[in-house]
């Protein structure tokens, strides 16, 4: 298609009902929500996550890759122009979990219906958050130069403290 615009954006929150404040040990669960911004369908959507020290990948549409990355097993076949899809990611909170954890996902690739690989109008489709511009969270418009295929959410540790206090005389005292 000679006038195809691949626009794909991405968005990435706590799933609905998902505290924000979380222990060691609990499931986190993660919305990511894909929007065809374009004026031609994408397909073969592969979305990546960078899985934050303290996360541990509980979800078996997701392989874990190994790296400190997890890539969706099956690609989304299609997002036809002016749609949206959403996909979850379940994580289990470690004993290395503390503070507040930031977890990323981001589109890695996108193919025409003949499954040639295209480019993205507005962001560059990859599997690097190191490369991406964050002009905010939540942002598809590019504002600040936000790269709208890439997002991140945060999740909270509750920090748990066991203190013990003994308290007793002094020998001869």
């Amino acid at each position: 298609e000679p006038d195809a615009i691949y626009d794909l954006a991405l968005i990435k929150q706590l799933s609905v009902g998902q505290p924000a404040v979380v222990s060691v040990g609990s499931l986190v669960s993660f919305t990511i929500t894909v929007f065809n911004q374009g004026s031609a369908d994408a397909y073969n959507i592969v979305l990546t996550d960078y899985i934050p020290t303290g996360l541990t990948l509980s979800d078996a549409l997701w392989t874990d890759n190994g790296n400190g990355t997890a890539t969706l097993t099956s690609a989304i076949p299609v997002l036809l122009s002016g749609a949206s899809t959403t996909v979850t990611i379940m994580f289990t909170v470690s004993s290395a979990a503390s503070g507040t954890l930031l977890n990323v996902a981001e589109i890695s690739s996108i193919t025409d219906a003949s499954g040639s690989s295209v480019s993205d109008i507005d962001s560059t489709p990859d599997s690097n958050s190191a490369n991406d511009v964050v002009g905010g969270d939540d942002i598809t418009d590019n504002t600040n130069g936000d790269e709208d295929d890439h997002d991140g959410s945060v999740v909270f540790i509750n920090q748990t403290f066991d203190l013990a206090l003994i308290k007793q005389l002094s020998i001869g005292q």
